[in-house]
């Protein structure tokens, strides 16, 4: 088994033993890979962006919250610090499935508990909503 496919499940593993606090945080949730990619998505997410868990896992984070030029750029650019900084947390715009606009405050974090890292991102509550 190569060793990013290892590094995959035991991410999948983790996000598995994580579910049960994920589901009954009253903050959005958001695990992603390095890579921006959705690996969990918890209920408050879903009733945030509009996102099901399944159409989000698997999706670009930037690409499925930052739908605006604008704001997409903002986006890819925070995502990048986040990868190469223990935590950096902020207020930001991001858009609603419907299109609309909420500002959310973000505070990812890091771990690397399977030598591996990811992001994992509180997207915390809608501000001024």
């Amino acid at each position: 088994m190569s060793s990013d496919r290892a590094a995959g499940e035991s991410l999948l593993r983790q996000t598995a033993q994580l579910a049960p606090l994920l589901e009954i945080s009253p903050s959005a949730i958001v695990i992603t890979d390095l890579d921006a990619l959705v690996v969990a998505w918890n209920p408050a997410a879903e009733a945030l962006f509009g996102y099901a868990r399944d159409e989000a896992i698997g999706r670009n984070l930037d690409d499925l919250v930052a739908e605006t030029e604008e704001l997409h750029g903002m986006a890819v650019a925070y995502s990048q610090r986040a990868v190469h900084r223990h935590h950096v947390r902020t207020f930001a715009r991001r858009t609603r499935k419907d299109g609309s606009l909420v500002d959310v405050e973000l505070g990812p974090r890091r771990s690397s508990s399977t030598g591996r890292r990811f992001i994992s991102g509180d997207v915390g509550r809608s501000v001024g909503a």
